[in-house]
């Protein structure tokens, strides 16, 4: 009779164990709450409601992180505020042009820019879309997606952790009333429509997502040409003329064009039944055939590509196929790079200071080369698909994005000469502010919003800290102005701390004389000399004359320029430009981003500069 007694008591115990550590559980995790500063990680302990601050390599101490190191601190009371730099950089024109006239000034002020950007975030990343936590198969395996800052934990009182209602904003709603166009409003600064192409075409090198998948891609996560190469060596088989180092073409209206897709047997393409065979071009990655800009970037570099492979084999005439490809894709990447850095790059940080393409500034460091991965948040915030107009103004004819898909008449009946005429000389659209974006584009606000929750990015506030910037205390700061800020304050029930990564980019005020509010300025910023100071092109290694066919090949690619490449491939000499300086007016530079009257009464002045 004792034994029995004894296990039913046991049972008891257990079954009431059980009970209270299924209810710790479904208490949430206290690092919902985000209490290490700093940036530490949380872990939490047990099922209890404690936790821990991992402080390590933060240069702060303490229970939650919050206590600087002498060391620490010296560097952040020296270290010039995101606020300081961007002010110095965009006014003082003079001493800038004197920085950027003496070369050893120059050369420094780069190195200390690129020292401080391309480490942040630092490398190797430890958070990825793999798992919430560090794993080894997340880091060694590339095709997951890094994250800068690691995911909300799950179940949580709210998706932001405590912050903001418990359910976020229906994705419709928000769209509709946050981001789409009532009427179009162009970029303050007279951004040409052809800046978001070329940015467009660049970063879908590296941003790849697997669409089964989202956490993870199907690229290399680094600038690799796959547009003009292909994603597979056997592709790029399929691409090659296999004669003189170049690649296939076609003649179109006496012009140089991809080539047919009937020509390339192995590339795959994703074109609709409506597309005519004719229109159908083989291409190195298939999204790049969804566009008349895309194409006009792929015909772009397959063009420079082939001028080079000539050269090269004048240079060489001892060279093989093989040799005289592989040395003029190498000159490709290397022109990239520089025009990326020195023209788009230039034109959207908005500073008097020169940015350049030297890498040999960062050999004598310890700089991981090849090391790159892309950040969920960088992919995320570069759907700047507000900047694109109602329509494309090419030569005498308008055509609404509609007839874009997968129509390439506005470059094929126009020509290359024209279109870059055009898209240089028409206005993109204000990406800062919100409601500017076109109804045709707004899946693309949809699908990132998706992505965003989906793998659950912190809050809009929280990333503003991990930049160095105070997190906004109210809608009014974080937009300028009253009508959209309250909006807002219904849509995330008057919590300024559950905005969302994506939403608080785009509706940001705009910086002073730059294309967007200061978080995604500063924030891009990093991830984009990233990509570009990651690829091994730069290298010790690479980075020398042997590398490029000799001095020849090396000094195409040290002086490249986009309006240079534009004049040499393109009939006409074309000028190709990234802003329209007549059309910056002062009225324009100062439009109000609450111009449109959404019934809800009379708004107060937007702030447009700081």
């Amino acid at each position: 009779m004792f034994l029995p007694r004894l296990t039913d008591c046991a049972i008891i115990i257990l079954t009431s164990i059980a009970i209270t550590r299924s209810e710790d559980q479904s208490e949430y995790d206290p690092c919902c709450s985000f209490p290490c500063q700093n940036f530490g990680i949380c872990n939490r302990i047990g099922f209890t409601q404690r936790y821990h601050c991992d402080c390590y390599g933060t240069g702060f101490y303490g229970d939650n992180c919050e206590t600087a190191t002498w060391r620490k601190w010296i560097y952040e009371t020296l270290r010039p505020s995101p606020f300081t730099v961007q002010y110095l950089t965009t006014h003082f024109k003079l001493f800038w042009k004197v920085v950027n006239n003496v070369s050893f000034l120059h050369e420094w002020v780069m190195r200390v820019i690129l020292k401080i950007r391309v480490t942040t975030p630092p490398w190797p990343e430890a958070h990825n879309t793999a798992a919430d936590y560090t794993t080894f198969h997340g880091y060694h395996n590339k095709s997951y997606y890094s994250l800068t800052l690691p995911a909300v934990p799950k179940n949580c009182p709210t998706p932001m952790g405590v912050a903001g209602p418990a359910k976020l904003p229906d994705i419709e709603e928000l769209v509709e009333k946050v981001f789409r166009r009532t009427q179009f409003k162009p970029c303050p600064r007279g951004t040409a429509f052809i800046t978001p192409t070329y940015g467009q075409h660049f970063t879908h090198q590296g941003f790849k997502t697997v669409m089964s998948d989202r956490r993870t891609t199907w690229g290399t996560q680094t600038v690799d040409l796959s547009h003009v190469y292909g994603k597979t060596e056997s592709d790029e088989r399929a691409l090659r003329l296999l004669k003189g180092g170049k690649m296939k073409m076609q003649i179109i209206n006496g012009e140089e064009y991809p080539p047919h897709e009937d020509h390339c047997p192995g590339i795959k393409m994703n074109y609709p039944p409506i597309v005519r065979k004719e229109f159908r071009f083989a291409l190195g990655h298939p999204f790049f055939a969804m566009l008349p800009a895309l194409l006009y970037w792929s015909t772009f570099w397959l063009r420079e590509h082939n001028r080079v492979a000539d050269i090269m084999a004048e240079e060489h005439p001892h060279w093989d196929d093989e040799r005289i490809f592989q040395t003029t894709k190498l000159i490709i990447l290397g022109e990239t790079m520089k025009v990326t850095v020195e023209t788009y790059v230039q034109h959207v940080s908005g500073m008097h200071l020169q940015l350049t393409y030297q890498p040999e500034l960062l050999h004598d460091s310890s700089h991981p080369w090849s090391s790159n991965r892309i950040h969920v948040e960088f992919n995320t915030i570069y759907h700047w698909h507000s900047m694109v107009p109602d329509y494309l103004h090419i030569g005498d004819k308008n055509y609404t994005l509609n007839e874009t898909y997968f129509n390439m008449k506005p470059l094929l009946d126009h020509g290359m000469k024209t279109f870059t005429e055009s898209a240089s000389n028409q206005l993109a659209g204000r990406g800062a502010g919100g409601r500017n974006m076109a109804p045709a584009l707004l899946n693309v606000a949809r699908d990132a919003l998706r992505w965003n929750r989906q793998v659950r990015l912190q809050s809009f506030n929280r990333y503003r800290q991990y930049a160095r910037m105070s997190p906004y205390k109210s809608f009014e700061e974080l937009t300028g102005e009253s009508k959209l800020a309250r909006v807002l304050s219904d849509l995330y029930g008057g919590d300024i701390d559950a905005v969302e990564l994506y939403v608080g980019m785009l509706v940001e005020q705009r910086y002073r004389s730059k294309m967007f509010g200061i978080t995604l300025i500063e924030v891009i910023a990093s991830y984009s000399l990233r990509s570009v100071y990651a690829n091994a092109i730069g290298s010790p290694q690479y980075w020398r004359e042997s590398t490029f066919g000799g001095e020849v090949g090396f000094d195409i690619v040290k002086s490249a320029t986009m309006e240079g490449i534009a004049c040499r491939v393109i009939k006409g000499c074309p000028k190709l430009r990234f802003q329209i300086p007549e059309k910056i007016t002062e009225a324009r530079d100062r439009m109000q981003y609450d111009d449109i009257d959404d019934g809800a009464g009379t708004s107060s002045p937007q702030r447009d500069e700081l």
